[in-house]
């Protein structure tokens, strides 16, 4: 089918991020078969600007989205975040093309949602990385919506690095994200408590924010990876790091996340639930090389067979047009319905 993919591709970039999630979805509607045109609006929106008026570059790129839709006539119109793009203007596109599925990914922390609530009355399906049974409560205005959680996927072709069979490393333990209140304090004294190893922080600043194939490089060249979202009280919920370090081949240590046992076992990925913990498991897989390569293969494993983008946007497209799901998909019953 025909797909138009409405999401932040960040081409003015320079394709510094080509391994999010925007690229990772249309690659694997791409390999099921399907016709996926990109439209990346933030930046048809700035290059549309005149004098620097955001506004005027937000309704040229609107017109774009409607000339779009009307040269492509596609059978699902997928969203990104698309925080430029209200429901006045999906209320506008399900008039004029009442035949097309609608459809909106999420993978921020769900806390706020002003850009899903205005869209929420005109899509089809959610899909979101958090645990349906703590996402936050909201007004089924729309009786026909489903709500659907959606594993953060990985990529063959973006994902290309096996940590676990490198020896020349260049640090012990990798972390990369900012430092802020829900983690600053947890790092600190990690760091304070670990000064025997190579611990490197990333992305706390501007200087230190990698970008492009060095991030994945950074990776690969890490004995152990440091997963810490700032939320880890919601279900199912991380951000998409964690699939990326596992996809590397680099070892995951995570603090534990409710109900992520569905996805990965023990033997994929080393879980803590303090400090106290997390120092003891870090020190023991940096000096027991052997168990630490087999639970990091074991993830690398886990990751691109059960999550590749080519299986999980299989798993969209089934939930989206109602299909029988064509495999026992893991999360396939995490889905909430706006008629329940």
């Amino acid at each position: 089918m025909k797909i138009l993919h409405v999401a932040n591709f960040s081409l003015l970039k320079k394709d510094a991020v080509f391994y999010s999630m925007d690229k990772k979805i249309s690659n694997g509607l791409i390999r099921n078969g399907h016709l996926v045109c990109d439209f990346s609006y933030r930046d048809i929106s700035k290059v549309y600007r005149v004098f620097g008026f955001k506004k005027i570059g937000i309704n040229k790129m609107i017109k774009s989205l409607f000339a779009s839709i009307n040269n492509i006539q596609p059978d699902l119109i997928l969203l990104g975040h698309t925080e430029l793009i209200d429901g006045e203007v999906l209320s506008l596109i399900r008039k004029k093309y009442p035949n097309i599925k609608i459809a909106m990914w999420w993978v921020d922390w769900l806390k706020n949602l002003s850009s899903i609530k205005s869209k929420i009355k005109y899509i089809d399906v959610l899909f979101t990385t958090t645990g349906i049974k703590d996402f936050p409560e909201i007004n089924f205005e729309n009786k026909d919506l489903k709500i659907s959680y959606l594993p953060n996927m990985c990529d063959s072709s973006i994902e290309v690095y096996k940590a676990f069979e490198e020896e020349d490393f260049d640090r012990e333990l990798f972390f990369a994200g900012r430092l802020d209140k829900e983690r600053e304090s947890f790092i600190t004294n990690l760091k304070n408590s670990l000064k025997d190893i190579k611990f490197d922080i990333f992305g706390n600043t501007k200087e230190t924010v990698l970008l492009g194939n060095k991030f994945l490089e950074t990776i690969f060249k890490s004995k152990i990876s440091l997963n810490l979202s700032r939320d880890h009280e919601t279900s199912l919920y991380s951000s998409d790091r964690l699939i990326q370090l596992m996809a590397n081949g680099s070892m995951v240590i995570s603090k534990n996340i409710p109900d992520i046992e569905i996805l990965f076992n023990k033997d994929e990925i080393v879980f803590f639930n303090d400090e106290k913990e997390c120092l003891k498991k870090i020190s023991y897989y940096i000096n027991n090389d052997e168990e630490r390569k087999e639970i990091a293969k074991n993830g690398w494993q886990k990751a691109h067979n059960s999550y590749n983008s080519t299986r999980v946007t299989k798993f969209m497209i089934e939930t989206i047009f109602q299909e029988t799901y064509s495999e026992e998909y893991e999360w396939k019953n995490l889905i909430i319905s706006g008629d329940k």
